[in-house]
């Protein structure tokens, strides 16, 4: 079975995720992009620690301090928001922006 990464890109073109991986030190940046291409790999079969269930469609990838926020539509995972995470439980502010680009990302995809 095949999975698919799309990055959410907002109205401008912007892709936020992109843009934070890009500004991650390479040993960062390798991490992170080791955990996409995994996730792409295994699909819904990735599980703890790479993976935590948030709430509803939305779900983390965990590479050490780094998250990701995504959810899937069909085949495709669309990564959503990223972040260094300091504190231990994720910051209500983080999620309201990853569940805002995924209502945005919905919305234009019915258009």
């Amino acid at each position: 079975m095949d999975w698919v990464i799309e990055f959410y890109k907002d109205e401008k073109g912007s892709e936020p995720v992109v843009n934070f991986i890009e500004n991650l030190q390479p040993r960062e940046q390798a991490k992170i992009i080791w955990m996409i291409d995994l996730l792409e790999k295994t699909g819904v079969n990735l599980s703890d620690p790479y993976t935590k269930h948030i709430e509803g469609a939305l779900w983390e990838l965990r590479p050490g301090h780094l998250r990701v926020l995504y959810f899937l539509e069909k085949r495709t995972f669309v990564l959503l928001h990223a972040f260094r995470k300091k504190a231990k439980k994720l910051p209500v502010s983080e999620k309201e922006i990853a569940l805002r680009r995924m209502a945005d990302y919905l919305g234009r995809r019915e258009k």
